[in-house]
């Protein structure tokens, strides 16, 4: 069984089902095709417009002084589900995205791969890969990102690769642990 929800700016396939209880397990499969990204910040972000941070402002109108929120643009095709019980999901998803633009802030090509995220006794584990092409915040201009990182309880480490065009660039490891007391911070990395 599966139903289709259109909106403004693509449609939302979902099939199987999940129950609404806590002891009602199951399995919802989501498949989101969005012409406009822009369209979907309503649902997954509803206080969109008030966001703001370094480079998330479009200039007000002409005279007005005024800044306005960032626009979200650009196309994606976001595949996933969710298993468990509405008390205890797991997620998993795959996103691929075109001509991302969010105020100071672009990607021609962004992938995530292998994302997952669950609950683990009381702490929450995530998991996944992002793979940036033609990236830029600002005059910051990257031919390609590739992040690969985990959050397990305290734990938190990270990978990455950078190269600012086809002849250098930076990769790197990065573990951030943190306990009741502190936080430690092991980090390696390489010019290329």
């Amino acid at each position: 069984e599966f139903r289709r929800v259109l909106f403004r700016s693509g449609q939302m396939t979902l099939s199987r089902d999940l129950g609404l209880s806590a002891d009602s397990a199951g399995r919802l499969a989501f498949d989101i095709d969005a012409d406009s990204v822009g369209g979907l910040t309503p649902w997954v972000y509803p206080g969109y417009s008030r966001l703001t941070g370094p480079g998330l402002s479009n200039s007000g109108a002409a005279g007005s002084g005024e800044e306005g929120a960032a626009e979200l643009k650009g196309s994606a095709r976001i595949r996933g589900e969710i298993i468990g019980t509405i008390g205890d999901p797991t997620v998993t998803a795959e996103i691929e995205a075109t001509g991302l633009r969010w105020g100071a802030w672009a990607a021609d090509s962004l992938v995530v791969k292998d994302f997952g995220a669950s609950s683990l006794g009381d702490s929450l584990r995530l998991g996944g890969e992002l793979y940036g092409a033609g990236v830029s915040f600002g005059s910051l201009q990257l031919a390609s990102v590739t992040v690969a990182g985990a959050l397990q309880q305290r734990v938190a480490r990270f990978e990455f690769d950078v190269a600012a065009d086809s002849l250098n660039g930076a990769s790197g490891r990065v573990q951030v642990e943190r306990d009741r007391k502190s936080t430690r911070l092991n980090s390696s990395h390489s010019s290329v």
